[in-house]
């Protein structure tokens, strides 16, 4: 609350090379996102979801290897987020995956590039109201997906509203605005 430093939870550069994002999942989980060995995970033909994501409790900086079990490999992932239960959306060369947190077990894959009509996105956010919000660089634009059966809404955000360029990272506030960066 103070700002002061605390110590520190896991010391990352030993542990591995590449990390590149830090994201506290809702099981209360530090997740860290891996670029392999500093390479850009999407140049990297496939992955095991150890070498994309890795957990570690916050108490005492324990790496939690369980949390992954034997999942799916992911093809070029790259950002992430989490439905606030049980289910982490990944974008990939694929499309949007869904993974278990708990158990790192492959739900499903949501939304498929070949019939989306993009071909990859550059930010993900998962919406109050339930569905997937898309950055798309290429396009200048948010493109908005129903939650539920993947298909595409609307685009959210036009190409280059309010001088929109290269949209990337997507979050919401706590009042439910999207903020694109």
């Amino acid at each position: 609350e103070t700002g002061a430093f605390e110590g520190v939870v896991v010391d990352i550069e030993s542990a591995f090379q590449g990390p590149t994002t830090l994201y506290m999942g809702p099981n209360g989980l530090l997740f860290v996102h891996v670029d392999r060995a500093g390479s850009w995970p999407r140049m990297l033909p496939s992955f095991r979801f150890e070498d994309f994501l890795r957990g570690y409790q916050t108490e005492d900086g324990a790496y939690v290897r369980s949390v992954y079990g034997a999942s799916k490999p992911l093809h070029s992932p790259s950002y992430m987020a989490f439905d606030g239960g049980q289910l982490l959306y990944i974008i990939t060369s694929n499309g949007i995956q869904r993974y278990n947190i708990q158990t790192g077990a492959f739900i499903d894959t949501l939304i498929l590039w070949t019939s989306s009509g993009i071909e990859w996105a550059s930010g993900i956010a998962l919406g109050p109201d339930g569905n997937v919000y898309l950055s798309h660089e290429e396009f200048d634009e948010v493109i908005r997906f129903d939650g539920q059966t993947g298909d595409v809404i609307d685009i959210f955000v036009p190409h280059q509203y309010g001088g929109l360029r290269r949209p990337g990272v997507l979050t919401f506030t706590r009042d439910g605005d999207l903020l694109v960066f």
